[in-house]
């Protein structure tokens, strides 16, 4: 089917797809910026952590290109996860006074996310590796490997939805205290 469309359309669209996941990433890197000059030192740390985090998954899919991650890159797969790393590490540090759990939920969601992609095997076409192409052929640490991104994966998933329900409860909390705040210090509505 694709045989028939011209080689020069479906490079375009490639090109049109990386840039606009170029700019996708690249604003969230702008936000997570105005957001770590703005913020306290939990949250400067919290961004530090989430950069760092970043680079070494982009360390690691660099030196560990296969297929799969060939493949995973042209459905933006990294740039979009990547954005949603940030955009959640930014949104859950604005209610680290409120929540202690919300730290150590964000921490082990960066802790995940670069778990995944260092472990996570890739392929050639004669035999597989990984860990920074540093294990080769090696069929049993591979399987190692991919147990344990599959696990960090599972970690990562969940880690996701009790932030964002920890987040929706500390949304509650601070509308609460607001309330009873705005009416005089009593429970009673106006």
């Amino acid at each position: 089917m694709l045989a028939k469309v011209p080689g020069g359309l479906i490079f375009a669209l490639l090109i049109v797809f990386g840039l606009i996941a170029f700019l996708a990433v690249v604003s969230c890197f702008v936000w997570m910026i105005r957001t770590f000059v703005k913020a306290d030192k939990k949250a400067k740390i919290s961004s530090s952590i989430t950069l760092f985090v970043i680079l070494v998954a982009a360390a690691s899919w660099i030196f560990n290109m296969g297929w799969l991650r060939l493949i995973m890159t042209l459905f933006l797969v990294p740039f979009i996860h990547a954005a949603v790393l940030i955009a959640v590490s930014i949104i859950a540090s604005k209610y680290y006074d409120i929540s202690n759990k919300l730290t150590i939920f964000n921490t082990l969601f960066l802790f995940s996310y670069a778990v995944v992609y260092v472990c996570i095997p890739d392929f050639d076409d004669v035999k597989g590796y990984c860990l920074f192409s540093l294990v080769r052929e090696n069929d049993l640490i591979m399987s190692i490997c991919y147990v344990i991104m599959e696990l960090a994966l599972c970690l990562h998933i969940i880690m996701l939805v009790l932030i964002v329900i920890e987040i929706v409860r500390c949304k509650r909390k601070s509308k609460l205290g607001s309330e009873i705040s705005g009416n005089g210090g009593t429970n009673e509505k106006a």
